[in-house]
């Protein structure tokens, strides 16, 4: 099955993949909420209500689940050594699905066995192999060239059955008759894999209020550096001094302002693209804006985020891209993805999420926002935006700021199966943290 991905970041500029699409005029909108002072930014408070409401039965659930995920792979100790393979968490049935290579040691059972006595139904299945033995492989694997293909993605299955592999064709051959079954089983067989592989064909192509932020910055706005992007999260350095706002490094370095033209700050030097994730050095809040996109009447509440959680298969989370808006409700169907993007490198720590109706989507200038979950009126940090899916069976009209042409590489395009990467991993590797 052929896949074809893109950044889901700057609709100008960065990196070439939608260069020369200009800022729409939406940017700036007439009248909008959120365009005023700092005064009128406003964070939630109180009982949720809206659609924040309908959700909050979900994610109270959830958040249950996940913190006896958290302390089932906090009891296996450090990942390297361990049989954890992955966990499934489905808050509608009420279920944690743990998979684990060889016996569970003494401690993780113990805490299954209290997570049990609790109420919280577990079940532990076997697993082929660890996420341990399925990472390293991956990293033995990723940008390899073989047989006429270049491996371009892995992604351990969450059942530590295997690692899929993504190829593409890269010698002159191959590339015009297509990959063939008989390519994949040269390359599957060259590769000498330790764990079993499952070989699929990708085509990359090139990566992929809120319109006008007042300090304190917040993530989920628009932010403009010849390109258009979007804020992640406030974080602070590891001092306790400066603060930043986090956003793709793909999204590109140098000054950033907001859609109205105000200086937000300059990008550091130490962005790590390996995890996507870069920091801008501002005067930064905690919040991030819920609502619609800047092109769809804007908006001037936010949601405080309290700090990062894990990411865990099945969660739902939500998410607030400027170009997108607000939406809640993207299921996480994957963890622990790389891709190898030609023209800026390995990306690692990715996750994968879907819509499950498969008509809202994720697209050019969100990148860089927000991926969260709420809890009551606030909320703790998943990852920021980082790719969307290219394949023209996933692509889905744009909410916000409309889609352009198909045809047209460098306009918009939305696609309801995107990427973000876990924000533990950028934290860990920028030296920050979350202080509000």
């Amino acid at each position: 099955m052929s896949r074809v991905w893109k950044m889901a970041g700057a609709v100008a500029g960065a990196l070439v993949l939608v260069a020369g699409a200009g800022v729409p005029a939406a940017a700036a909108p007439d009248g909008a909420a959120g365009t005023g002072s700092a005064s009128a930014k406003t964070t939630l408070t109180g009982t949720p209500s809206g659609e924040a409401a309908k959700m909050a039965p979900l994610f109270a659930v959830q958040e249950k689940l996940n913190r006896a995920a958290d302390s089932i792979r906090a009891a296996g100790g450090d990942q390297a050594g361990s049989g954890f393979a992955g966990d499934r968490v489905d808050a509608a049935a009420n279920t944690l699905t743990v998979y684990w290579r060889g016996a569970l040691p003494a401690p993780v059972a113990a805490t299954v066995e209290a997570m049990r006595s609790e109420g919280i139904a577990v079940e532990v299945r076997a697993a082929k192999h660890s996420l341990d033995e399925l990472l390293k492989e991956a990293d033995r694997v990723i940008g390899r060239t073989v047989s006429g293909v270049r491996v371009i993605s892995t992604s351990p299955a969450n059942d530590g059955s295997g690692l899929k592999v993504g190829v593409k064709a890269v010698s002159t051959g191959i590339a015009s008759t297509g990959i063939a079954s008989t390519d994949l089983q040269r390359a599957d067989s060259e590769l000498t894999a330790t764990v079993p592989l499952d070989l699929a064909v990708e085509t990359p192509r090139e990566f992929t209020s809120r319109g006008s932020d007042t300090v304190p910055y917040w993530g989920g706005a628009l932010i403009l550096s010849g390109g258009a992007c979007t804020s992640g999260f406030g974080v602070r350095g590891l001092n306790g001094a400066a603060r930043y706002l986090l956003t793709a490094a793909h999204c590109g370095g140098g000054q950033w302002t907001t859609g109205t033209g105000a200086v937000i700050g300059n990008t550091l030097a130490n962005a790590t693209r390996e995890y996507d994730g870069e920091l801008i050095l501002t005067n930064a809040g905690y919040s991030v804006y819920e609502g619609p996109s800047f092109a769809s009447g804007d908006t001037n509440v936010g949601r405080t985020i309290t700090g990062p959680s894990s990411n865990h298969v099945g969660n739902a989370v939500c998410t607030g891209g400027s170009f997108s808006g607000t939406a809640c409700g993207w299921t996480v169907v994957a963890l622990n993805q790389s891709f190898d993007i030609e023209g800026f490198g390995t990306i690692r720590g990715l996750v994968q999420a879907e819509a499950a109706n498969r008509v809202a989507g994720i697209g050019n200038g969100d990148s860089g926002g927000p991926v969260y979950v709420q809890s009551g009126t606030t909320g703790t940090a998943r990852g920021i935006i980082s790719l969307r899916s290219d394949e023209s069976s996933e692509i889905v009209a744009c909410n916000g700021v409309p889609s352009g042409p198909i045809s047209d590489p460098n306009s918009r395009q939305c696609s309801w199966k995107w990427w973000y990467v876990d924000v533990n991993q950028q934290l860990s590797r920028l030296g920050v943290h979350f202080a509000p």
